[in-house]
């Protein structure tokens, strides 16, 4: 962005900048993802014929990530519904919490620490719910229909893949284009999450729908 002098906060996908910057045509869509068999066989996934839906549950710390409450609430509800719900992302005090230890829900977080081993992960799910995240990229590439929650960026960045959804909060604050450090509102987390247009609820509907 420094080196085009594109605005800060303006709306473009990744693809765009980069290709602006590299000065190539922007690809029609993501290069196909190859990913090693053995990837595949060391996940160990259980087998029980339920659609699996993961969950990234990313740093509490980020404003991008979904708060915890919700993140109970949310696999709850899939749980419920028969789907079996697997959280990813980095292990760590908030990675492990014990409210989420139900019937239905894997804590699989710390347990892809590669990319090919989240990709392999990714392959295998039905849905990824997350927020604006790496993850959210890589199943981009790899097509694993996403559901991607934008409250402190912006929705354009899902624009590269065609299997990624954006959810977007409808506060007015969002997007604040700070996805980084403190709320500018001051709030401990992002209040564009509390939206309804981004509950828990209204997501279940579109992995029904997905």
């Amino acid at each position: 962005e420094e080196v085009e002098a594109v605005p800060y906060g303006a709306a473009r996908s990744c693809a765009d900048v980069f290709s602006t910057c590299l000065r190539t045509p922007q690809p029609a869509c993501p290069p196909p993802v190859v990913i090693p068999p053995q990837a595949r066989d060391r996940l160990g996934l259980p087998m029980t014929g339920r659609p699996r839906v993961a969950i990234h549950v990313g740093h509490q710390a980020n404003l991008r990530t979904y708060p915890h409450d919700l993140v109970v609430e949310l696999a709850g509800c899939l749980a419920a519904e028969s789907f079996d719900v697997y959280l990813i992302g980095s292990s760590g005090p908030d990675a492990h919490p014990s409210d989420l230890e139900m019937e239905g829900v894997y804590d699989w977080t710390g347990r892809t620490p590669g990319p090919t081993d989240l990709a392999a992960m990714l392959e295998r799910m039905a849905v990824l719910i997350t927020g604006d995240s790496f993850p959210m990229h890589l199943a981009g590439v790899v097509g694993t229909p996403t559901i991607a929650i934008f409250t402190a960026t912006d929705s354009v960045l899902a624009g590269d893949y065609p299997r990624v959804s954006p959810l977007s909060s409808a506060l007015v604050c969002s997007p604040c284009r700070i996805p980084e450090g403190s709320c500018p509102l001051g709030h401990v987390e992002c209040a564009a999450h509390r939206d309804p247009s981004v509950a828990p609820a209204t997501i279940v509907q579109h992995v029904r729908a997905m």
